[in-house]
C-alpha cells in the first residue's frame, strides 16, 4: 500500500473478489471434503443448532456493549466487530490442526450460520440510518454467503459425486480468501498512524469482548450443557477468533469507519496469538474440572 501497488480502488476490488468469488468456493469446497456418514449428519445438525444459539447470545451481548455509543458509524463497527469472528479464514487452519479434516468439516457448517447471520442481522446493523444500503428479504436469503451454503448442503446430502478436478479448482479459488483478506487488512492498517491504531479505546473495547468475555461465556455455557470435550473446545475456539476479516471488506464497500474496522481486525488478530492458546487451555481445564 505504501509503495502504491495496492490502491484505494484496488483494495475495494479485492474486497469484492473475496466476498463474491473466493468465499462462495471456500464454503462449498469445505463442505465436500469429507465422505457422507450418518454420524456426520447427526453432528452437522448439532453444530447448526449450537452455531445459531452462539450467534444469538453473542449478538445480544454485542448490542448491549455498543448501545450507548453516540456516533452511529462507530457503534455499527463496534457491534459488528464483536459479533463476527474470523471463523473461516483463521478458524479452518486451527480446526485442522486441532481435529483434522473432521474439524474443518464441522467448521464449514458453523460458517453457514455465520454467513446467514452476517447477511441478515449484519446487514441490519450496517444499514441503520442509511438509505443507500437496501435491506430486503430476498437479499437476506439469496446472497454470496447463504446461496453457496445451500448449494453445498444439497450436493452433500444428495451424495452427488463431484469430480476431483472440480473439487480441486474450488479449493484453489477458495484458498484466495486468507492471503487476500490479509492484504486488504494490512493495506488499510498501513494508512493508520501508530497513535490512532493503538490509542483508540474502541479497539481495546472490541478486543476485550471478542477475545476474552465472549469465548469464556461460550465455554462456560457449553460445559454446563454437558457437551462433549471436542464440541466445547470447537465452540470456544470459534468464539475466540479475532474480528472477522469481512468487517474491513464491508466497511470499505459501504464507507463506514474503515480505519476503525481495520484496527479492530488487525489488533485483535495480533492479540489472538496469545489469547487463543489461553482460551483453549481454559476450555480443556473446565472440561476436566466441571
Amino acid at each position: 500500500r505504501k509503495a502504491g501497488i495496492i490502491t484505494d480502488s484496488g483494495s475495494k476490488f479485492m474486497s469484492k473478489l473475496i466476498i463474491c468469488v473466493g468465499q462462495p468456493f471456500l464454503i462449498i469446497g469445505s463442505q465436500l471434503k469429507l465422505q457422507y456418514s450418518d454420524e456426520h449428519i447427526k453432528n452437522v445438525f448439532l453444530v447448526l443448532l449450537l452455531g445459531t444459539a452462539s450467534h444469538i447470545i453473542i449478538s445480544i451481548i454485542a448490542f448491549i456493549a455498543a448501545v450507548k455509543i453516540k456516533d452511529i458509524d462507530t457503534r455499527k463497527i463496534v457491534e459488528f466487530s464483536i459479533i463476527f469472528s474470523n471463523c473461516g479464514f483463521m478458524g479452518f487452519p486451527l480446526l485442522d490442526a486441532l481435529f483434522g479434516e473432521i474439524g474443518v468439516f464441522y467448521g464449514s457448517f458453523y460458517v453457514v450460520i455465520f454467513n446467514v447471520v452476517t447477511w441478515t442481522w449484519g446487514m441490519v446493523i450496517l444499514g441503520r440510518k442509511r438509505t443507500d444500503i437496501k435491506i430486503n428479504l430476498f437479499k437476506m436469503i439469496v446472497n454470496y454467503g447463504t446461496l453457496p451454503s445451500i448449494i453445498g448442503f444439497v450436493i452433500y446430502f444428495s451424495r452427488i459425486p463431484v469430480p476431483e478436478s472440480v473439487l480441486g479448482a474450488m479449493n484453489y479459488i477458495g484458498s484466495l480468501c486468507t492471503p487476500i483478506s490479509m492484504l486488504i487488512t494490512g493495506g488499510l492498517l498501513s494508512t493508520i498512524s501508530f497513535k490512532n491504531l493503538f490509542c483508540n479505546k474502541y479497539i481495546y473495547y472490541i478486543s476485550a469482548f471478542k477475545l476474552f468475555l465472549i469465548p469464556f461465556s461460550v465455554c462456560i455455557i457449553s460445559v454446563l450443557l454437558g457437551l462433549s470435550e471436542m464440541m466445547v473446545i470447537f465452540l470456544t475456539v470459534l468464539a475466540a477468533m479475532p474480528t472477522a476479516a469481512n468487517t474491513v471488506m464491508f466497511s470499505e464497500m459501504y464507507d463506514i469507519k474503515p480505519s476503525l474496522a481495520a484496527g479492530a481486525v488487525g489488533v485483535s488478530t495480533l492479540f489472538s496469538v496469545a489469547t487463543l492458546p489461553l482460551m483453549i487451555w481454559v476450555a480443556d481445564l473446565l472440561n476436566s474440572v466441571i
